[in-house]
């Protein structure tokens, strides 16, 4: 696993997590988290399991429940 692939994603639940402002620096973290997330799917597998929820979560919670893990 590459660890480009999993910044985006854990930095955007640390973002959310700490309730960072301003939100939209939050939301544009979480689509880039979003969209990175085919890759750390095919590079591994566990891994993306491992955070599928949460991301979801996050998305979800910032209205973003079109983009799913």
């Amino acid at each position: 696993m590459k660890p480009n692939q999993v910044c985006p994603i854990t930095t955007a639940l640390r973002c959310q997590a700490a309730r960072y402002r301003p939100e939209a620096d939050t939301i544009r973290t979480a689509r880039n988290a979003h969209a990175c997330w085919p890759l750390l799917r095919k590079e591994s597998p566990q891994r993306a399991a491992d955070l599928a929820g949460r991301l979801a979560d996050m998305l979800a919670n910032l209205g973003e429940e079109g983009l799913r893990p």
